[in-house]
């Protein structure tokens, strides 16, 4: 293998990152042309050295920048919560009465849920409740205890 087969390999493994942006290939490319130039500097080097200095420039690429570049690049920093996700934890105010075998209404930030209690208990209209988690589009929920 030649300097121009590495060149095209890492042109090839550039492209293929752009197109799916997962920060594997580009250290993979990294390595392609590290060991292009290699091939510059050496060119009767034998085809499992090069590959082995692909390998080991691929991989090492990896494991010492990817955290770099997830930084730089703010790759998966943080989950972004949904708007129905952000509803776990609210308060909110029974508007039509949770029963055993039917779910109520509750009012949490202003809007009317389907709810139902987390025990399977009836909860009257008025009562103070705390939402717990969201099923499909029924928020789940439990009394506020009075204190």
């Amino acid at each position: 293998m030649d300097f121009w087969i590495w060149c095209g390999f890492g042109v090839v493994l550039t492209v293929l990152e752009i197109i799916t942006v997962s920060f594997y290939a580009i250290f993979m490319a990294f390595g392609a042309f590290v060991t292009a130039i290699v091939m510059l500097i050496f060119p009767t080097c034998p085809v499992p050295v090069q590959i082995a200095i692909f390998a080991t420039i691929s991989i090492l690429s990896l494991v010492f920048l990817k955290p770099v570049f997830k930084k730089v690049f703010k790759i998966n920093v943080s989950k972004k919560v949904s708007n129905v996700d952000a509803f776990s934890g609210k308060n909110g105010i029974v508007v039509s009465e949770i029963t055993e075998f039917q779910n109520g209404l509750v009012k949490v930030d202003g809007s009317n849920w389907s709810a139902k209690s987390e025990d399977g208990q009836s909860v009257p209209v008025g009562t103070a409740v705390e939402v717990l988690s969201v099923d499909g589009v029924k928020l789940i929920v439990k009394v506020i205890e009075k204190l």
